[in-house]
């Protein structure tokens, strides 16, 4: 697909999802970048910037909402609890597996990290889903930034000093 006529409220990622989720534009939430100060996870809890958005609109409306994959660069495997509200799901990539594509760390609904070692990450989908109507499903894909990645060494540790 290309798309032509494409636009964004930030070219950053992480901004731009917040955006997306809050229906506002970045100088309006005050997260502006992907680390601190002017963003990232704490950042994020602390402007309490999922207290009123998309997920927990939909899920007053009767949705089951789904969010899988990368969703901001400074959720990590110190931080994921709590994770943020309104997902019925939320199985989000932890730091600093998020960009590990052939092994990732993922924190399902705020509960400890799991690996999955010599595992690429478009393969951890959630297909049960389609099933629940209605429902909403956020995919924060991450995919190889070059034509060919070789399978690196997984790392097997989630007890790392990052």
């Amino acid at each position: 697909v290309t798309f032509t006529n494409h636009f964004v409220t930030t070219p950053i990622c992480c901004p731009s999802r917040v955006s997306l989720l809050r229906g506002q534009l970045g100088h309006n939430t005050n997260f502006t970048d992907v680390l601190g100060p002017h963003g990232g996870y704490a950042k994020f809890r602390a402007l309490d910037l999922d207290r009123e958005w998309l997920p927990t609109w939909l899920q007053k409306a009767g949705y089951k909402t789904l969010y899988t994959g990368k969703f901001i660069v400074d959720y990590t495997i110190r931080n994921y609890d709590p994770p943020p509200s309104g997902w019925t799901v939320f199985d989000a990539l932890v730091h600093p597996f998020i960009f590990e594509y052939y092994s990732p760390a993922f924190s399902l609904n705020g509960g400890q990290p799991r690996m999955y070692p010599d595992t690429p990450m478009f393969r951890l989908c959630h297909p049960v889903w389609c099933c629940l109507k209605p429902f909403l499903n956020g995919l924060g894909a991450v995919m190889p930034l070059f034509p060919h990645l070789p399978t690196p060494l997984p790392i097997l540790d989630l007890d790392v000093d990052y």
